[in-house]
Parts: structure tokens; sequence; C-alpha cells
């Protein structure tokens, strides 16, 4: 990657890493870092690099979906239905533009292993 931003000279680069501690809370501690060192004088801005996609896999079993009389695009329906993103706009600040979203999204994720995987 290449910053061809001029204006950026100076420059520090950490790393956060917690052996066994989940991405997504390091993301979290990341941002929560990026939001302390924006108060710091001097600082202008503060990149994240190298923050991986959360991705959460879903498995089921068809014998028990059939049993319970559920079809896979139920499930996929339910859960498209649940992480909808929808634009509500933004505020205007004497910083940057802060942008509202609402969303369906679930706020955590909960495993049953009853009757199946």
């Amino acid at each position: 990657m290449v910053n061809d931003e001029y204006a950026d000279v100076t420059f520090a680069l950490f790393a956060l890493k917690a052996k066994g501690e989940p991405q997504r809370l390091l993301v979290r501690d990341a941002e929560a870092l990026r939001q302390q060192l924006l108060h710091v004088a001097g600082v202008k801005k503060v990149n994240i690099i190298g923050e991986q996609p959360e991705r959460i896999f879903v498995s089921f079993s068809h014998v028990r979906l059939a049993t319970l009389g559920v079809t896979p695009q139920d499930i996929f329906v339910a859960l498209n239905s649940q992480n909808v993103l929808t634009p509500a706009g933004s505020i205007e600040t004497k910083g940057p533009q802060v942008f509202l979203c609402i969303d369906g999204a679930f706020d955590r994720a909960r495993s049953s292993r009853r009757g199946g995987r």
C-alpha cells in the first residue's frame, strides 16, 4: 500500500496482539485506542490497517430442519432481514462528518447444540 498524501510525514506504527483473544475484540480495542489518540494534541489522523472482516458461519442439520418444517431458505431470509443497514443521515460537526445507520444486526451470537449442528 502506497500512501501518496505528502502531508503525512510523521507516523508511529502500533500493533495490537493478544494470544487467544477473538479478532472482534482486538478490533474494538483498536477502535477505542484510535478514538483516544485522535484527542492527543498534534494527532491529525489515525488509520487501522490489517483488520480482518468478521465472519459468522451458520451450519444446520437438514434432517432437523425437515422435522421442524423449516427450509434452509427460511433461515437465509430470517438472517438477511436481521442484518439490514439503513442509512439514516449524517451529523455535521467541526471535525469529520458522522454518518448514522439504523440496523437490525444481532447484538451477540448464540449457538444451540440441541438436536443437531
